[in-house]
């Protein structure tokens, strides 16, 4: 788990399972977002990366929040 950073290691324990087996995963775009001053579970927020995910049930979307030095400080994972 060295690529989430402490606070976001502090706040998921355990395992993420939340959708299953992937039949795909698809990048859409990355966002910078540095100049907002975000700060998700003790990390600042530098960039967001969006993925639609297609599990066997309903599709959805990752919001992966990383730092500058490219850690995990977050994910959401929103409905399609």
């Amino acid at each position: 788990m060295a690529i989430f950073t402490a606070g976001a290691r502090k706040d998921f324990r355990g395992p993420f399972a939340v959708l299953g087996p992937l039949r795909s995963l698809t990048f859409i775009a990355a966002e910078s977002i540095a100049n907002r001053g975000v700060e998700r579970h003790e990390g600042k927020v530098d960039r967001v990366i969006y993925y639609r995910a297609v599990p066997e049930t309903e599709p959805a979307f990752f919001l992966i929040h990383m730092t500058a030095d490219g850690h995990i400080t977050d994910l959401d994972l929103v409905g399609d």
